[in-house]
């Protein structure tokens, strides 16, 4: 089973290395594998499913499920509202 992260930062000048290393911290920590990472430059006023997130919905047919993130933010809310708004 292929887990995939979605890692999304505002602007070029930020780095999704951060995001990426707690995420691996700990899927190594709970024996999780076959890590997929997805990184995405885009503002968090940007509707979930014009990012790539709404791609990783869409082609996965991915509905629910356990989403996580690497620090709580503004995408942490938009993204959780996704899942409860569709």
């Amino acid at each position: 089973m292929t887990n995939i992260a979605y890692l999304r930062v505002s602007t070029d000048a930020q780095d999704t290395a951060n995001q990426k290393h707690g995420i691996l911290e700990y899927c190594n920590a709970n024996n999780l594998s076959g890590m997929a990472f997805v990184e995405d430059t885009t503002s968090g006023k940007t509707k979930w499913r014009e990012r790539k997130l709404g791609e990783i919905v869409q082609s996965t047919g991915w509905v629910a499920g356990w989403l996580g993130s690497s620090e709580a933010s503004p995408q942490s809310a938009s993204d959780a509202a996704m899942m409860t708004s569709g």
